[in-house]
């Protein structure tokens, strides 16, 4: 996951879970990983800050992304004009083909859950 975020530091990389810190601008944020089946990760965030941390362009692979928003608030600014929001107990589906122009967190905070699926590995999987 630190290859596509950046101001990432790694705090705890196991067989159980990965827990990164982000740094953002003013702020701070924390991601916990766990992977649940191969191509396929559940994330708690909780991140205290203003600004989103931008997702590199750079990833070859192709994601599917499911958020739910526990506390705060997420806006993102997409191409063409399109602005998505996340508020409490919503859920968001996203493929990462959609190219992010900006993204934040208005309240100051945002805490939720995110399943990230590698739809390429994932699709490999006989249980799926």
């Amino acid at each position: 996951m630190n290859e596509y975020l950046e101001n990432t530091e790694i705090l705890v990389e196991n067989n159980k879970y990965n827990k990164y810190k982000i740094l953002c601008d003013p702020g701070y944020g924390y991601m916990t990983s766990y992977d649940i089946l191969p191509g396929i990760q559940v994330i708690m965030n909780d991140f205290q800050c203003d600004n989103s941390p931008e997702v590199s362009n750079n990833y070859l692979e192709n994601y599917l992304e499911i958020n739910h928003c526990l506390y705060g608030r997420f806006e993102c600014f997409f191409e063409e004009n399109i602005y998505g929001y996340l508020g409490e107990g919503e859920v968001s589906i996203n493929d990462w083909k959609i190219d992010r122009k900006v993204s934040r967190f208005p309240l100051g905070y945002y805490y939720g859950k995110e399943i990230l699926i590698n739809i390429n590995i994932a699709c490999q999987n006989e249980l799926l």
